[in-house]
């Protein structure tokens, strides 16, 4: 699997220059002199930020527009696997995931298994703003997997009692549980070298079709303490539409419903709006207890600690001089959550410009020396540090003179 390292090296670079158009030339008040240098706190400068630590390993959301972050506990890792020229259109979401090649390098995130028919042909883009692609180069929209991993949970809302779910998806999905109280996700349970299988498929939506419901035939137990564990396999074959979504309803005492079973692309939603517009048929559903599990319903495996994705920009305080030479500057800060360290520098006296190496190491203290610089020449020096999830915070700027 490649990314468009290309596109990812022109829009740093476009950034960049962006952010060096943003730094004026000229000094804001008076330089606070300390011998032959000194430091003085300026204005925000208003720029976008660079590109932060390791992005091209994250997709955040990618059905999703302008999803808002949650709780930092809460989401759904999901994996995603690809078939190579060689290798048959499989029908079955196992099959994906069986056979297909994992993209290792990348892990996307969701906050919820939400995603209403529509047309599919844009891809999964990183943080960074690049799309996958197969070896031969092709944007990968058809002919996939995901494995979504997670634990089910009541939400504040939901009350304790009976649960029926149901799938609708466009191709094939698979609904698997861990009902044996290991509490164990798919990776756990191979760690910890468990030889007993404790999934159990409790809905199978396999297969090539349009949008289609599918419904559990027996009622799940939550209590207000429940995480299930539950693995989702999904396929998408040809590119024209793409669909899935888990819905729950509370046990009424039957598993039928008039929906189960029935299929059709423009059944449940319109797809032509954007987004896509609830039909009578699925508005029939609400209607009837049905409803998709929320961003409260979902908390991730319990092998990973914290949603990147959920991940704010770090806040930087602190900000200062550490040391300063004739050549080099070193400018010190602190950040509430763990981030990476840069700093962005303009001479005042030449108007060249420059930035250190990004250091993707996460810390909450931060040190950066800004080296080969001039002699009794004033610097205007701004820091930025990111969190794993992409998102980046600018520094005041600092001036400061080099010594003589």
């Amino acid at each position: 699997m490649e990314l468009d390292e290309g596109r990812a090296f022109m829009e740093t670079k476009g950034i960049f220059l962006a952010l060096l158009l943003c730094l004026p030339v000229g000094i804001t008040g008076c330089l606070v002199q300390e011998g032959d240098y000194g430091q003085e706190e300026g204005t925000i400068v208003d720029v976008v930020p660079p590109i932060a630590p390791d992005p091209g390993s994250l997709v955040c959301n990618p059905f999703e527009n302008g999803a808002q972050p949650q709780d930092r506990s809460q989401g759904v890792l999901a994996n995603l696997f690809y078939l190579d020229s060689s290798q048959p259109h499989y029908k079955k979401a196992k099959d994906y995931v069986t056979h297909g090649h994992p993209v290792a390098e990348v892990s996307m995130f969701f906050n919820q298994i939400n995603v209403p028919t529509r047309p599919f042909d844009r891809g999964f883009t990183t943080q960074t703003g690049t799309t996958i692609q197969t070896p031969e180069g092709d944007t990968l929209y058809e002919y996939f997997g995901i494995q979504f991993d997670g634990r089910i949970q009541l939400g504040p809302e939901d009350s304790e009692g009976l649960y029926q779910f149901a799938l609708l998806s466009d191709d094939g999905s698979v609904l698997e549980l861990d009902l044996t109280g290991q509490g164990l996700s798919s990776s756990a349970a191979q760690d910890s070298g468990s030889t007993s299988d404790p999934w159990t498929v409790h809905i199978d939506n396999d297969g090539d079709h349009p949008t289609k419901m599918k419904c559990g035939a027996s009622p799940i137990q939550l209590n207000r303490d429940s995480k299930i564990p539950f693995r989702l396999s999904y396929y998408q074959g040809p590119r024209y539409h793409i669909s899935v979504m888990v819905l729950w309803r509370p046990w009424n005492g039957s598993a039928a419903d008039s929906e189960c079973n029935k299929q059709g692309n423009s059944r449940y939603f319109d797809y032509t709006q954007e987004p896509p517009e609830p039909t009578s048929v699925y508005q029939g559903l609400l209607a009837r207890g049905w409803r998709v599990l929320n961003p409260n319903n979902y908390s991730l495996p319990v092998t990973i600690d914290q949603n990147p994705c959920n991940e704010e920009a770090p806040t930087i305080i602190e900000y200062g001089l550490l040391d300063v030479t004739s050549s080099s500057i070193t400018m010190g800060w602190t950040t509430d959550i763990e981030s990476t360290s840069q700093v962005f520098w303009t001479n005042l006296n030449t108007g060249d410009t420059g930035e250190t190496t990004l250091d993707l190491s996460m810390v909450k203290e931060h040190s950066t020396v800004v080296s080969g610089l001039q002699p009794n020449s004033v610097y205007k020096l701004v820091a930025v540090s990111g969190s794993r999830s992409g998102k980046t915070a600018l520094s005041p700027e600092v001036t400061v003179r080099t010594s003589r």
